[in-house]
């Protein structure tokens, strides 16, 4: 009750404007209740088999309802769907190639993930590193970072 309230204040704190487009965006926006339900330590191997499918569709609904996404630096906010679709045209110019998981943290609140994402394009692998958020039960992507390798840029 209390995340419904406090959802119900900030919603009245936006502009008419802003508020109207963010209804529209929910209700045209296709609903989905499919999470996974991951134990303490299957969170690096979900993502894997997302990145390494290149299924954006999959790791779309890993993630939080706003992601921070910075591929190659360029930083910004993104809603769930929103990021999803930045996922989709990101595995569509660098096609996955593999996967693998350099490092990994788990502390009561929260999932860091170091990863190594091979593509068939030349400067593979890619740095990716993810930050992961429990929400209710589930691990959720609360920010994702892609850089290239330290020896060169995109």
């Amino acid at each position: 009750m209390g995340t419904f309230l406090a959802l119900m204040s900030y919603l009245m704190s936006m502009s008419p404007r802003v508020l109207i487009t963010v209804c529209l965006f929910a209700v045209l926006s296709p609903m989905t209740t499919e999470q996974p339900a991951w134990g303490q330590e299957s969170v690096p191997e979900e993502l894997g088999q997302a990145f390494e499918a290149g299924d954006a569709r999959a790791l779309g609904r890993m993630m939080a309802p706003a992601v921070d996404i910075s591929l190659f630096g360029a930083r910004k906010r993104y809603s769930r769907n929103q990021a999803r679709l930045l996922m989709a045209s990101f595995f569509s110019s660098w096609p996955a190639a593999g996967f693998e998981v350099v490092d990994y943290t788990r502390t009561t609140s929260g999932w860091f993930v170091e990863a190594r994402y091979h593509t068939t394009r030349p400067g593979s692998p890619l740095r990716l590193f993810l930050r992961m958020r429990r929400h209710d039960s589930v691990w959720l992507v609360r920010e994702l970072i892609m850089e290239a390798p330290e020896h060169e840029d995109p």
